[in-house]
């Protein structure tokens, strides 16, 4: 099962910032850059920022998070692609205000963020977690109820 991030306007809108910075920063600092220095900083100063828009904008095609029959991988950021949990190690799940927390019988815990998926996705995730680990509900030892969690109201 693949979760992917919801098309939110968070996205579209960071990756238009970084338009806007890549423009500005070509046009203040690149026009009077000597040959010498032109390629490191047009890498620097065009070329990242374009990249970091590029990530933005594609934020909705990215799986958040993927769960098979041996592991959950979480994407973290573009530096740090993925988080794997195997299965056999996840301890319990906890549903805390917007995040879904995973934690591993090793102490570790690893968190997604409920708000940035789709309402019928995570659903089905918690529901499947449910099938082979507990997934409470807060700080408590109740189950959770998929009726009074926030973000998928």
């Amino acid at each position: 099962m693949k979760v992917k991030y919801k098309v939110s306007p968070i996205w579209l809108s960071m990756a238009g910032l970084w338009v806007a910075i890549t423009i500005f920063l070509y046009f203040k600092y690149m026009p009077n850059t000597e040959p010498e220095y032109f390629a490191p900083r047009f890498f620097s100063l065009v070329i990242m920022p374009l990249a970091v828009a590029i990530y933005y904008f594609l934020m909705p095609k990215i799986s958040y998070l993927t769960l098979d029959d041996e592991k959950i991988s979480i994407h973290r950021n573009a530096v740090i692609i993925r988080t794997n949990i195997k299965r056999d190690d996840l301890d319990c799940c906890r549903v805390e205000r917007n995040d879904l927390e995973f934690y591993t019988k090793k102490g570790k815990s690893h968190a997604i963020h409920l708000d940035w998926t789709n309402r019928d996705e995570a659903i089905e995730l918690i529901t499947k977690l449910q099938s082979f680990t507990q997934v409470y509900d807060g700080g408590t030892n109740r189950q959770v109820n998929l009726n009074d969690i926030t973000p998928l109201k």
